[in-house]
């Protein structure tokens, strides 16, 4: 079975390192198999020089595989691909470390969001391999839930995450991959490929990473859903630090598993604050650089 991979993308740099990504596939029906790999990393783009890291890519999380790749030099742009088992080489793609803090550098940044289905081929984006940006901040809303397309590139809209998860965070993966993916019926132009290849990312999630609906209220308890389960008005409940809130359900935690198998993000901590129920034991979803 030849492999091919579905796309590659790197993030959350930090002066010494950063994440790269990629999912690998059946190259003949698309559909995900597990595979060795192993990320090239280099200075060069002929890549006469090279970091490895090896890493398998996981069905647990839709074949995809994150390596957290240190021992970078800051501020310094570096070429990167993959190698699958059978020898078969991804696209290359393009990071940077970022600078010392103490170096007074000059950083080039370009900052959006929004990939509605509806927006395809995204052709704002297909110039960003030539803009040689230090990285990208990918601001929100990095997959829409919403039906887009007609006819053969139709996409129907996903489950409702909230009625049932299982199938929801299959449909959210199918949405993540089409954004990177051929528009099916016609034309050539991938998505958002280069966007994900030209620079390496720092992401964030908005509300339709969230179903754009009642996990969006992450503040109020689930015994408060109404029976559309739309979410309320949580504002009362801001400073209510008992409950069982929605950022603990089930639903949620797949939406979260989406975002987190499909965009270059370091894993993130899991906050310790007994004392208020509504952030103990999640995962923190926020920074600073």
């Amino acid at each position: 079975m030849a492999i091919k991979f579905s796309g590659i993308t790197s993030g959350d740099p930090t002066v010494s390192s950063g994440i790269f990504w990629t999912r690998t596939a059946d190259s003949v029906t698309g559909a995900g198999i597990q595979a060795g790999v192993t990320l090239q990393v280099s200075e060069k783009s002929d890549f006469s020089s090279l970091i490895t890291a090896p890493a398998v890519t996981d069905p647990n999380d839709d074949f995809t595989v994150k390596v957290d790749l240190g021992g970078l030099r800051p501020g310094v742009s570096y070429f990167y691909r993959f190698l699958a088992s059978d020898g078969t080489l991804s696209d290359t793609g393009f990071f940077k470390t970022a600078p010392d803090p103490t170096s007074g550098a000059t950083v080039k940044f370009g900052m959006s969001g929004d990939v509605d289905g509806y927006m395809r081929p995204y052709w704002s984006t297909q110039d960003l391999k030539t803009q040689k940006l230090d990285f990208f901040m990918f601001n929100g809303d990095t997959m829409y839930e919403t039906v887009s397309g007609s006819g053969a590139t139709l996409s129907p809209k996903t489950a409702d995450p909230y009625k049932d998860p299982a199938q929801a965070l299959k449909d959210y993966r199918r949405k993540y991959l089409e954004d990177i993916s051929v528009v099916p019926g016609g034309g050539t132009y991938p998505g958002i490929t280069n966007l994900y290849q030209a620079q390496g990312l720092v992401s964030a999630w908005d509300n339709h990473e969230l179903g754009n609906g009642q996990f969006i209220n992450g503040g109020a308890p689930l015994i408060l859903e109404s029976a559309s389960g739309k979410g309320t008005d949580n504002t009362a409940y801001d400073v209510n630090k008992t409950g069982f809130y929605i950022n603990h359900s089930i639903g949620f935690a797949a939406m979260q598993q989406a975002f987190l198998e499909y965009l270059p993000i370091r894993t993130p901590n899991v906050i310790d604050a007994p004392n208020d129920s509504r952030s103990d034991g999640t995962l923190q979803l926020y920074g600073a650089q």
